[in-house]
């Protein structure tokens, strides 16, 4: 497990999941000095359901497009109730993943720059760490400081960034209990989720999905 704490943005300039929840689909990702991990799938399990979102696979749009639809092939979201620890197909809402243009989102690289510098060892959070720093300032001024025990588990990622009038993004992530192990494909399995009748119900069209509902947790 992990947890993900101290979020704050002075103004959002990032697509709509916040830097706390894109953290977490590197729960299972294996950081190190000098190495870039892009990621395709993000699972995230909570108090009663499970979240999967599934970047990898693009999927076709309804013809003709319905405002509720985005134009072009998108990847899509879901979420699936929880019975015994078990996702329940029957129990399962989605939504297309796409920004506020309707353009399918991606999801994001996490890297520790090349240029980071050891900066020694530390105790972040109760844990004995070795700091990696970087900063950087151009087109603007940007800091990455990244925690790793030793045996390159991540504790904790705190970044700041200064977009001239667009305004200041801080993040701060902490985590317990990295796992680094390899994870199974059936992680990412997900009900059919076809307009009509697919067993995963559409966010804001189906009367059992209600967006609040799906965007919630």
């Amino acid at each position: 497990m992990y947890s993900c704490t101290n979020t704050h943005f002075a103004q959002t300039i990032l697509p709509h999941t916040d830097a706390c929840a894109r953290a977490r689909s590197l729960t299972h990702v294996h950081l190190h000095p000098h190495r870039a991990h892009t990621l395709t799938t993000y699972h995230w399990l909570f108090a009663g359901f499970t979240k999967i979102y599934r970047y990898d696979a693009m999927i076709e749009t309804p013809f003709p497009p319905e405002p509720h639809n985005p134009t072009f092939a998108s990847p899509k979201g879901y979420k699936i109730q929880l019975r015994n620890g078990v996702p329940d197909p029957m129990q399962c809402c989605w939504l297309w993943l796409v920004d506020q243009n309707g353009d399918a989102e991606t999801m994001f690289e996490q890297t520790v720059p090349a240029k980071s510098v050891d900066a020694g060892k530390t105790v972040i959070n109760g844990v004995a760490a070795e700091h990696w720093h970087w900063e950087g300032k151009f087109p603007f001024l940007q800091i990455d400081d990244f925690y790793f025990t030793p045996n390159g588990s991540l504790v904790q990622a705190n970044s700041y960034a200064s977009v001239f009038s667009k305004g200041t993004i801080i993040g701060n992530s902490s985590y317990t209990n990295w796992d680094t192990a390899a994870i199974s494909n059936t992680t990412f399995a997900v009900p059919t989720s076809d307009p009509t009748f697919g067993q995963c119900k559409q966010c804001g069209v189906d009367p059992e999905c209600d967006m609040q509902m799906c965007t919630s947790g």
